[in-house]
């Protein structure tokens, strides 16, 4: 996925985006954020096989459940809100580069 399909996802995803380029140099990055707060970037690789990818990182928010409804009636590619044995109440947003967005929050909440 180039960069501006990368974006585009996100941001149909519901996160803010800051693009930063530098100069005339083709890609830049861009910074992906959620309520003020920088949860990850994302860069151009040209040479990434997504399906080797293990890149992930995790969101915890109380509002874990309005996010997964959010996202599948998008059509986003989503996982099944489930309760895990180690006590978070979670699912996984997967971008087409094998990236994988795990939201959720304590199942005790």
């Amino acid at each position: 996925m180039n960069l501006d399909e990368a974006i585009a996802f996100y941001e149909l995803a519901g996160f803010q985006i800051h693009r930063w380029m530098d100069g005339d140099e083709p890609g830049g990055f861009a910074f992906v954020e959620h309520d003020d707060v920088s949860v990850f970037d994302l860069g151009e690789e040209t040479d990434m096989d997504p399906v080797a990818n293990r890149a992930a990182c995790y969101l915890v928010t109380d509002e874990a459940d309005a996010w997964h409804l959010r996202l599948r009636e998008a059509g986003m590619p989503v996982t099944e809100m489930a309760d895990r044995p180690w006590g978070m109440r979670e699912f996984t947003l997967h971008d087409a580069s094998g990236n994988a967005i795990r939201i959720g929050r304590s199942s005790d909440s």
